[in-house]
């Protein structure tokens, strides 16, 4: 049964450009599994730094291939990369309202 997710990223200023790069590359991985990207979008300049840096909605076929997304050897290798680029971050499991 497909889910569908909502990530929440919050990011200072100073690891804001790293967050958007890990990002870049762990999106990538996501059609690797059954993944797609249904929306990305980063807080505009103007707006006030404690909210939150990047939000994504996304969509895996199953649990079994989310499971698989994050213990993908790629991803964990670049999070031990990039390091902790978000002060903090929320997945959130989300139904679709029509």
């Amino acid at each position: 049964m497909p889910i569908t997710l909502a990530f929440v990223g919050h990011a200072p200023p100073e690891t804001a450009a790293a967050a958007s790069a890990y990002e870049d590359e762990a999106i990538a991985l996501f059609a690797d599994h059954g993944g797609e990207l249904l929306s990305r979008v980063r807080r505009r300049a103007d707006q006030d730094d404690s909210l939150p840096w990047e939000v994504h909605l996304l969509r895996f076929p199953d649990r079994d291939a989310l499971a698989a997304y994050m213990a993908d050897p790629r991803r964990l290798a670049l999070v031990e990369r990039y390091g902790d680029v978000f002060s903090s971050k929320q997945l959130v499991e989300v139904d679709v309202l029509d």
